[in-house]
């Protein structure tokens, strides 16, 4: 079995990582090896107008969850129509 080293850090130093990897992911200059080898997957397919997509779980990540678009959905509570903003979110992992 494989197993990785664990860093220790405060959370400032997580913070200051986070935002890190952030911008340089939006300025489109993040490499393979800075987008890969994560444990989880967060997917926003919802951008594209999307319901839904069917979530692959790449090794060796454990899970994954995909969001779709927000749209208005109608409802009625207590008799009272109206209409609430509502999303798909979609999740799998490995058992």
């Amino acid at each position: 079995m494989l197993w990785r080293q664990v860093l220790l850090i405060r959370r400032c130093e997580l913070d200051a990582e986070i935002h890190r990897l952030a911008a340089v992911a939006r300025e489109g200059k993040a490499t393979p090896e800075q987008l890969g080898s994560g444990t989880f997957t967060l997917n926003n397919y919802g951008v594209f107008g999307v319901d839904g997509s069917a979530a692959i779980i790449n090794h060796p990540e454990v899970g994954i969850l995909g969001v779709g678009r927000i749209i208005d959905k109608p409802c009625v509570v207590d008799g009272n129509s109206r209409s609430e903003r509502s999303t798909i979110c979609r999740r799998r992992s490995r058992n």
